[in-house]
């Protein structure tokens, strides 16, 4: 099953489950394709701010960008997920500690330009602000 078509299920079923009374426009799936660290791949440049990184390891950050179309296609397998591009390219890269800073540094929107899926996710999240 694809990504999609489990969103498409995973809301098919939340509307289905949901109480009556509920706005169920207000209860939107999102299924990370990858990891979430794919998403710091919108900009590489952000890890240079994180202790440990240097020019060398951002370059070969920006080499494996530079083979997918979206920061969101980067995964071919386990091995090669990319918490663990990351990881080999910066030794001492922390999951959880160091994640949230790059993505803070390189910000939503460029995060929204540069992943199409993750940016119609947010957008269906900010006109739920604006009811039809």
């Amino acid at each position: 099953m694809t990504v999609e078509g489990l969103e498409e299920y995973l809301n098919k079923e939340i509307k289905a489950k949901i109480h009556h009374g509920w706005d169920q426009r207000r209860v939107i799936a999102y299924v990370q394709r990858h990891e979430f660290e794919g998403l710091l791949f919108s900009d590489v440049r952000a890890f240079g701010t994180l202790k440990g990184a240097s020019n060398q390891s951002v370059a070969q950050l920006q080499e494996i960008r530079s083979k997918f179309s979206t920061p969101e296609d980067i995964n071919d397998n386990k091995a090669t997920a990319p918490s663990k591009r990351i990881g080999t390219a910066i030794l001492r890269y922390q999951k959880r500690l160091d994640g949230p800073l790059v993505a803070m540094e390189i910000g939503l929107a460029t995060i929204r330009e540069q992943c199409p899926r993750f940016h119609r996710w947010v957008t269906s999240l900010e006109s739920l602000g604006n009811p039809t």
